[in-house]
């Protein structure tokens, strides 16, 4: 279980926050030079931010707990990380604080545990299939709808290698995120039917469409 689990972590981590991840080691320990360090490195801050969560995700799932906040779904990943950013700056009394500490006492202030409704995923995408069609028609948005494709069969893959079933199939090992996206971006043009609902569900039949579990 627990190499399946650090199996999973790893991928979502590649996956979910591929803007600069490998930088985000880079990042300073402590509060003070962190807010220093983003207004300059703001996609290997925005990475650190994303990478905090995650671990904090993985341990929760590890020990059958949900105690940790994120950035909601609903917010965009970059306004939220700016939002974190902003307000460690306001708060100098963080400044000795250890990152991790500081992003998710920042995170706890800002949405204490609250999703927000914006129009949007957490993705940065609309939040209804049939506006995220149209969305994904403009070629400058390819990027925020590939990765969102993406995210959600990897969700359907952790959840799989966690629990040992899922709810919906994920895309096979190797599928790359073009393909990925392509597959699902082709079914959901094909069956409007789907457009009434919410993205990830939209996603997920596609994928279970066009991947089927085995």
């Amino acid at each position: 279980m627990r190499v399946a689990f650090l199996v999973a972590a790893l991928l979502l981590s590649v996956l979910l926050a591929r803007p600069a991840w490998s930088a985000a080691s880079d990042a300073p320990a402590t509060v003070g030079p962190f807010v220093t360090f983003c207004q300059t490195n703001f996609a290997d801050c925005r990475a650190k931010i994303t990478e905090i969560q995650l671990i904090a995700l993985t341990r929760d799932l590890q020990n059958g707990t949900r105690l940790s906040c994120s950035v909601p779904r609903g917010i965009d990943p970059e306004a939220g990380a700016h939002a974190v950013v902003d307000w460690l700056g306001q708060h100098s009394e963080s400044a000795g604080l250890a990152t991790a500490d500081g992003v998710t006492a920042a995170i706890r202030a800002l949405w204490n545990c609250q999703e927000v409704a914006t129009g949007v995923t957490s993705g940065g995408v609309p939040d209804k299939t049939d506006r995220f069609v149209a969305f994904c028609k403009e070629a400058r948005n390819y990027v925020r709808c590939a990765n969102k494709a993406v995210e959600v069969s990897s969700a359907a893959l952790l959840q799989e290698l966690v629990y040992g079933n899922s709810k919906h199939c994920h895309s096979p090992p190797g599928t790359t995120t073009e393909a990925t996206y392509a597959k699902v971006i082709a079914w959901l043009e094909l069956h409007p039917e789907t457009y009434a609902s919410k993205t990830e569900d939209g996603i997920a039949a596609a994928i279970d469409a066009t991947f089927p579990c085995k």
